[in-house]
């Protein structure tokens, strides 16, 4: 909690500056996801986050990705770890606040998974 609105401008500042497009460019920081299924399945799980009243921020994507299987960089704000039942695989960072007294717990549920 004490550094979570820093940490999150510097996260999503970052966020802003990658260049999402085909990955036989140099530009590009990263390509699409594998498959449509993974894209569907990152697609869902964002949806079901919001859904869920968590706070979601995308970056937005060149036209030029419109086409094809991109996702854009995704940053979830979580209230528990217990909250993911399986790993999000793609260009998506689930952040969870925590106040410095609870790190121990959260370390071992982190453990735990």
């Amino acid at each position: 909690d004490d550094v979570a609105e820093r940490t999150l401008e510097m996260l999503t500042g970052a966020m802003k500056e990658l260049a999402i497009g085909n990955p036989d460019r140099l530009s590009a920081d990263f390509g699409p996801v594998i498959d449509v299924e993974a894209k569907r399945g990152i697609d869902t799980h964002v949806a079901t986050m919001r859904e869920k009243g968590r706070k979601v921020t995308q970056m937005p994507m060149a036209d030029s990705c419109g086409a094809g299987t991109f996702v854009p960089p995704t940053l979830i704000e979580i209230d528990s770890l217990d909250e993911l039942k399986r790993e999000v695989f793609g260009p998506v960072l689930h952040v969870i606040r925590y106040r410095r007294s609870q790190l121990d717990k959260l370390l071992e549920q982190i453990r735990a998974t």
